[in-house]
């Protein structure tokens, strides 16, 4: 909603100025220029809003204990397990939305914004890679988008 309207509704007001031939130089709010008033909400939602955004993700990491340390997962016939200095979390398979491998990564969802991931550069060979997928198939079933050729 926000990207709607703080890029939309100006994207909008340029283009009606343009069609009905308005002059946006001249001076309107606070002495700026049309043009100017209808591009700050550019800056805003497309450099303020983001660097915001990071400035919050870096702060919740600084105060999450759950992301200091080494971190391990584990695959069991019960499901997910993972653990870190400070928790130790298991979920059922159940609760697996899905699975998704990329070219550095599996991704294990447990919900639209979080996943437990597992670097492919720490697998240690290819077999294990393979069993990995394996035992992702055999539980997730079609819920695991893995790579076809392996």
């Amino acid at each position: 909603m926000a990207y709607a309207f703080f890029a939309g509704v100006p994207t909008v007001a340029f283009i009606v100025a343009f069609l009905r031939h308005w002059d946006l130089s001249r001076p309107g709010g606070f002495g700026l220029p049309g043009w100017a008033a209808l591009g700050a909400s550019y800056v805003f939602i497309f450099a303020f809003v983001p660097l915001l955004q990071m400035f919050q993700l870096w702060a919740a990491g600084r105060r999450s204990r759950t992301l200091f340390g080494m971190q391990h997962q584990a695959l069991t016939a019960d499901g997910v397990t993972s653990s870190g200095e400070s928790f130790n979390t298991t979920l059922g398979w159940d609760a697996i939305h899905k699975a998704v491998e990329t070219r550095r990564y599996f991704f294990l969802f447990f919900s639209a914004r979080g996943a437990f991931f597992i670097p492919k550069a720490h697998i240690r060979s290819e077999s294990d890679m393979a069993q990995l997928r394996s035992v992702l198939r055999h539980y997730l079933h079609d819920r695991a988008y893995l790579n076809p050729s392996a």
